[in-house]
């Protein structure tokens, strides 16, 4: 279940089946989310009506990553960002530490917190 102090505006969530942008977060763990032309706010939900995107390689290549095959991983590229994956495990490895991913979100809030800048995300999101 995903923690309201884990999300950040403009992250991403599954809403049922529809990926979904945050538009505000409530101290009531309600979240607003955009429309498709990030106009208006479409609904205001609990924050348990929503799950995680869980990273794939696709995503990451959509997000604008590079892969590259190494002998034991797979190594995921933009720019200076470099995440792993090990087994079908992500990891981010920052200054030798060793970071879990598991999701688009936490994904964002880290590049965002690492880089300063927003990670483009060059999908549809509706």
């Amino acid at each position: 279940m995903i923690q309201a102090n884990e999300l950040r505006i403009e992250n991403n969530l599954l809403w049922g089946s529809t990926i979904v942008q945050i538009s505000s977060i409530h101290a009531d763990n309600t979240i607003r989310f955009w429309d498709a032309n990030k106009i208006n706010t479409v609904g205001c939900f609990k924050i348990n009506a929503f799950n995680p995107i869980h990273l794939t390689d696709e995503i990451l290549l959509k997000c604008g990553f590079e892969m590259n095959r190494l002998s034991f991983s797979i190594k995921f590229q933009l720019n200076n960002f470099i995440i792993f994956k090990i087994d079908d495990n992500f990891y981010a490895k920052p200054i030798g530490v060793k970071i879990s991913l598991n999701s688009l979100h936490q994904l964002q809030n880290l590049y965002f917190a690492l880089t300063g800048e927003e990670l483009l995300l060059l999908f549809l999101l509706y």
